[in-house]
């Protein structure tokens, strides 16, 4: 499958408003190319990851997740797909910084690191002292790569309210935002039966964007059309016919929350990840969401029914991290299910 590419350099606002209409009417993915996060970033974001997955796991696991949905989660813990095993992949999560009196709240709090930033270096031995810079050098990188995405991602969104004919929807959705950076490593294990790199699911919020190491294929979209599941063609398509992977694209792909405010009118695609075990695989998805106080309810054209109940995002996420995540129970086991 091909993905339509906007280049946000190459086109005017009106072209890139229309292009995105068109790709999320239709499945909601695309390819963004030319955006202002730089290729620096993007590419110390990548060493720092395969860096930091390269440790022992008992060093991994001193930023083990926690509660908050911050820190690292563990090969298998993770099940996007409930008729499957665990996915095969390593995650990290990495969320914004909260001011104090959010520290209480769910799903807010400080980002889990290791070594803390507070912790004074002690007498240690050598593979602990590297493993200590590394952790270090994986904080620093994924610090600048998070920002430099929400700066992109504020400037982009409105794009979508254009899109729907209602300019500045979103002005007040995301005070203060809540996007979520997961920098991904796929182990050497083959997708069969019922264990998947990652399993059949769409995405909960309102946009992902996914950066992907060049060359590693793997990515599946479900077609509901001919009911089957089409790779990604990582270059994605140009009119001209031509074809061209660049380091530093994003595959871009709306998510159930966008869906849920459009009341359908928009696209939240099953996609899943497939490795034939060969080799590992990198990848960082950066999800942009809007603040857990927002009230999120369905956008009704004339002539329509609501699709959904009125509610907010924080009930609406808790609810999906209960269905997929072994380790979080945040006792919101039914918020905001379709009718």
């Amino acid at each position: 499958m091909k993905l339509p590419i906007i280049d946000v350099n190459a086109l005017t606002s009106s072209e890139i408003t229309a292009r995105v209409r068109l790709a999320c009417e239709t499945n909601g993915f695309f390819i963004l190319r030319n955006h202002s996060v730089k290729q620096s970033t993007v590419r110390e974001m990548h060493e720092a990851s395969k860096l930091f997955y390269a440790l022992p796991v008992k060093f991994k696991m001193r930023a083990k997740q926690n509660a908050n949905n911050r820190g690292y989660s563990p090969i298998m813990e993770e099940k996007l797909d409930l008729n499957a095993n665990g996915d095969s992949k390593e995650g990290f999560y990495i969320g914004r910084e909260c001011e104090d009196w959010e520290m209480d709240l769910p799903l807010r709090g400080k980002n889990v690191w290791w070594p803390p930033e507070e912790e004074e270096a002690k007498d240690e031995d050598e593979e602990e002292s590297e493993a200590r810079k590394i952790g270090i050098r994986f904080r620093l990188a994924m610090e600048q790569y998070y920002e430099e995405m929400v700066q992109f991602c504020d400037g982009f969104v409105p794009t979508f309210a254009e899109a729907l004919g209602l300019p500045g929807f979103f002005e007040d959705k995301f005070k203060p935002h809540n996007a979520l950076l997961r920098p991904l490593k796929y182990g050497k294990v083959k997708s069969e039966g019922k264990q998947f790199a990652c399993g059949a699911h769409s995405d909960y919020g309102v946009l992902t964007m996914l950066w992907v190491q060049p060359g590693s294929e793997g990515l599946e979209i479900f077609d509901e059309k001919s009911e089957s599941w089409m790779q990604v063609n990582l270059g994605g398509a140009e009119e001209e016919g031509k074809e061209s992977e660049r380091p530093d694209d994003f595959i871009c792909n709306i998510g159930d929350l966008m869906q849920f405010w459009t009341n359908d009118r928009f696209k939240s695609t099953v996609h899943r990840v497939v490795t034939d075990g060969t080799k590992e695989r990198y990848s960082a998805a950066f999800f942009y969401e809007p603040s857990y106080e927002c009230e999120i309810e369905p956008i009704v054209l004339e002539g329509e029914e609501p699709k959904y109940e009125k509610t907010t995002f924080l009930k609406y996420i808790l609810a999906k991290y209960d269905a997929t995540h072994e380790a979080f129970d945040s006792g919101e086991k039914n918020a905001s299910k379709k009718k």
